[in-house]
C-alpha cells in the first residue's frame, strides 16, 4: 500500500496544478522582497482609496478594496459613466448574493463604503489613488 501512495504522490507532483501551486508559493515570497526597500521601512496605513475611472478596471479595483473593507471614492468625468460603473458593481455584487456567495448584509456594507464624485478635489484626502 505504501508503494501505491508513493506512486500517486509522484504522479501528482508533476501535474500542471502542482507546478502552478509551487510557482505561486515562490512568487509570493519573491514579491514581498523588494531589493531597494529596507526591511525596516514603515508601512503606511490605507484607510481610504480613490479610484479614477468607473470602467472595467476601475470597477474591479474598487471592488477589491470594498471587499477588504476599505472605503472607496470613485471619480468619473461624466455622470452617465459614473452611473454605468456603479450599476455594474451593483450587478456583480447582486449576482454573488443570488448565488449564495455573498450575504445581503455584506453586500449592503460594501456598497455603503462606495461613494462617487465628478471632481478631482474630492480625492484629496485619499491615502491611495
Amino acid at each position: 500500500e505504501y508503494m501505491g501512495e508513493r506512486e500517486n504522490f509522484i504522479n501528482l507532483m508533476w501535474t500542471p496544478e502542482s507546478r502552478a501551486l509551487r510557482h505561486i508559493f515562490a512568487a509570493e515570497r519573491a514579491a514581498s522582497k523588494i531589493p531597494d526597500v529596507p526591511e525596516d521601512t514603515v508601512k503606511r496605513e490605507i484607510k481610504s482609496v480613490a479610484v479614477i475611472g468607473a470602467g472595467t478596471m476601475g470597477g474591479g479595483i474598487a471592488m477589491n478594496f470594498l471587499n477588504a473593507g476599505v472605503p472607496v471614492k470613485m471619480l468619473e468625468m461624466k455622470q452617465e459613466a459614473l452611473d454605468k460603473g456603479l450599476g455594474i458593481i451593483r450587478k456583480n455584487y447582486e449576482s454573488q448574493v443570488k448565488r449564495g456567495k455573498l450575504k445581503q448584509d455584506k453586500y449592503e456594507q460594501r456598497m455603503g463604503l462606495l461613494s462617487t464624485t465628478l471632481s478631482y478635489d474630492d480625492l484629496k484626502d485619499a491615502d491611495l489613488v
